[in-house]
């Protein structure tokens, strides 16, 4: 098949083969330039699709292709009727506008990507400083039942008492010598009932408490976890993007080039010389134009 290029060209552009292949070289090269320069935006724009569904919403890696290819194609029609058209105004302004948001939501996919290790720091710090308010808050929902003030009571007692049979043995509390006897293995009794009766079940009862509130705390963590989005990222990235001039110059820089890559199109519609094609298309609708207005 003969000049497939411009054959594809056509296609893409929505020019017609057939009428555009008697032309000169210029308007057939210039179709080829508008073709090649669909292919950055709709690959930009399929590309935030992909990454955004994949990487900040977490979706499956087919999910990423069915969004970015509709992405991609509400773009590609977009730029196809600003290269058939006559660029108005109107058409331009919303291009523009299009551009900007695509440009600023591409440099914030970036700088995710590139910097996906630091924002989910940022992430982590801000789950910790949440995580530490919330298990602040759950604790004072026990507070009356994290009393250890007995425990330690307890643990007193226990002491004292063991403390006591220890000296008996070694003779300080009895005349009749060291060693064990009756009065050390009384005392020794009653730390073991102490620790059997009050400690060990004040123990568990504390520790029961500390479940409670881990559990609690771990319901909270799984909720936070999955109600994080692109929202949350955004949140860190922001911290991490304008928090500092570097973070800043690469943000803007990101933008820039996205931005431009954005609107090649419209750049080459308006800055590219007009082709003899291009002169003919217009020359026709001027004429049809005015045939229509003296025969309405």
């Amino acid at each position: 098949m003969k000049e497939i290029d411009l054959r594809i060209a056509c296609f893409l552009t929505g020019y017609r083969y057939q009428a555009v292949r008697h032309y000169d070289n210029w308007s057939r090269r210039k179709i080829s330039i508008y073709a090649i320069a669909l292919a950055f935006p709709t690959a930009i724009w399929f590309a935030n699709g992909f990454f955004l569904t994949t990487r900040i919403l977490g979706g499956t890696f087919g999910a990423g292709l069915v969004v970015g290819m509709v992405c991609a194609g509400l773009i590609f029609f977009i730029e196809r009727i600003i290269v058939m058209s006559s660029s108005s105004p109107g058409i331009r302004i919303i291009r523009y506008t299009l551009a900007f948001a695509i440009a600023f939501l591409g440099s914030f996919l970036i700088k995710e990507i590139i910097f996906e290790k630091d924002i989910n720091n940022a992430l982590a710090d801000q789950r910790t400083i949440l995580e530490n308010k919330q298990l602040e808050n759950i604790k004072k929902q026990y507070q009356s039942q994290m009393d250890s003030s007995a425990l330690k009571g307890y643990l007193r007692d226990y002491k004292n008492w063991k403390d006591g049979a220890k000296q008996e043995v070694l003779g300080h509390l009895s005349n009749r010598g060291s060693g064990k006897g009756t009065i050390t293995t009384y005392l020794s009794d009653q730390g073991d009932s102490i620790m059997k009766r009050s400690i060990i079940p004040e123990k568990r009862r504390l520790a029961s408490v500390g479940d409670s509130i881990q559990y609690k705390l771990r319901l909270w963590k799984k909720d936070e976890i999955a109600n994080e989005g692109l929202i949350t990222r955004m949140n860190a990235y922001i911290d991490i993007t304008f928090s500092n001039w570097g973070g800043r110059i690469i943000f803007l820089l990101f933008f820039i080039i996205l931005a431009s890559l954005e609107l090649f199109v419209v750049i080459l519609k308006q800055g590219l010389e007009k082709s003899l094609l291009e002169t003919h298309e217009k020359k026709i609708t001027e004429i049809g134009m005015k045939a229509s207005t003296q025969y309405s």
